[in-house]
């Protein structure tokens, strides 16, 4: 038993058995070079595609960056930054002076 299809690059009748699933052009010469050049040209564009998403914008408007090594703005020390706004180094994020002032900043209600 045979399908019978229509090629998408030639548009001339093919037949095919029902194992080769769901192809959709012929054996003819110039067809499998199109779909070969269409295959390239997939590719190509979702490499591109894939580049762009990893560069793309946070949701805050930020680009996101590679980390990089900044110097802290409290002991001066440099860093592994996370980013342009990563300006203060863990260990003095981690220090009691910085959570208190940090906590104080907040104007309490209760």
């Amino acid at each position: 038993m045979l399908i019978h299809r229509i090629c998408c690059y030639c548009r001339q009748p093919f037949e095919v058995k029902p194992q080769a699933g769901r192809r959709t052009y012929c054996f003819a010469l110039d067809c499998i070079k199109a779909r070969r050049a269409f295959e390239r040209a997939y590719k190509l564009e979702f490499d591109r595609a894939q580049r762009n998403l990893a560069q793309l914008e946070e949701p805050d408007g930020a680009v996101a960056e590679a980390p990089k090594l900044r110097r802290c703005l409290r002991c001066d020390k440099r860093f592994r930054s996370k980013g342009p706004h990563n300006r203060i180094c863990l260990r003095c994020k981690d220090s009691e002076i910085w959570r208190r002032a940090s906590f104080d900043a907040v104007p309490r209600y209760w």
